[in-house]
């Protein structure tokens, strides 16, 4: 005789599994924004802003960004743009600019002293 306890537990786990995985993520907040076009391991490193707003600031540059389903795209006006996976306090992901090039990119949550002490870098991450 089969017992109705084991697919009760089997649900109860892929309910709360499923609630897991889809989490809201904070999204808003100030990040340590690491790119490498051409993806051959010299990344540069400067200070990305995601405003609540949906614009974000990188350096002098600036931007709109969209997430869904845990997907994050940033966009530059000049049609450059970044899209990756964001779990927790981390996106990571590919990058392309309005010239063709292609990168890979990585973005980590920062506290504010990390920020203040990226936001320093004159990396170009606008792809120009």
């Amino acid at each position: 005789m089969k017992s109705p306890l084991i697919p009760s537990i089997a649900l109860l786990c892929s309910i709360g599994f499923t609630g897991i995985a889809s989490a809201a993520v904070a999204t808003t907040g100030t990040y340590t924004f690491n790119f490498d076009w051409g993806c051959d391991g010299s990344y540069s490193s400067t200070a990305a802003t995601l405003s609540s707003d949906g614009t974000f600031n990188v350096g002098n540059y600036s931007g709109n960004w969209v997430e869904n389903n845990q997907t994050l795209t940033l966009t530059y006006s000049t049609g450059t743009y970044y899209t990756g996976y964001h779990t927790s306090k981390a996106v990571v992901g590919v990058q392309r600019s309005q010239n063709g090039l292609d990168g890979c990119f990585y973005m980590l949550k920062s506290s504010t002293v990390a920020s203040k002490q990226t936001q320093s870098s004159s990396a170009d991450s606008d792809g120009r």
